[in-house]
Order: structure tokens, then C-alpha cells, then sequence
């Protein structure tokens, strides 16, 4: 593609325009499905939560190490103090 004629940049232009519409529509759709799982109290998808399994159960393990760190920030510790702390 010539990008120093007019045809080059029409046709990239519309190539561009193309793919941020394709990136705005699946956003939206994993949107929708999100919401979608939430209402029917489904457990996020993606990375697991620690301290849960995938199917929403509590990993009591994990769990006290979650509650350690949030009971820590809420004191004022910093997350590079809670980082150190084994």
C-alpha cells in the first residue's frame, strides 16, 4: 500500500477504521456476557481469584493470605512492606 497517494491512504484509512470497529464490538460483546454471567451469579472468568476456585468455592489457604494482606493495607502498611512480610 502506497501510503503517498490518495488510494494508499483511503484504502489504509478504511482498514484502520475496520479494525477499531471490530475491536469496539467484541468489547461489547464480552461486556454483554459478562453481565450476562453476573446475573445468573456465575463466577468471573479469566485469571482465578485467590482465595476462590473456579467455580466460586473458597480455598481456605488462600483465603487467610488475602484477609492478611487487606487487614494489613487497611492498617497502613504498604503493599511493599506486605510483599516482604513471608
Amino acid at each position: 500500500m502506497d501510503l503517498t497517494t490518495a488510494d494508499g491512504e483511503f484504502r489504509a484509512s478504511m482498514l484502520a477504521a475496520i479494525a477499531r470497529f471490530e475491536v469496539r464490538r467484541k468489547g461489547e460483546r464480552q461486556t454483554r456476557a459478562n453481565a450476562q454471567r453476573a446475573a445468573k451469579g456465575g463466577v468471573p472468568k479469566g485469571t482465578r481469584l485467590s482465595g476462590y476456585t473456579t467455580d466460586g468455592e473458597v480455598v481456605h489457604d488462600e483465603a487467610e493470605t488475602v484477609r492478611a494482606l487487606f487487614d494489613g493495607f487497611s492498617t497502613g502498611l504498604t503493599l511493599r512492606t506486605l510483599s516482604r512480610d513471608p
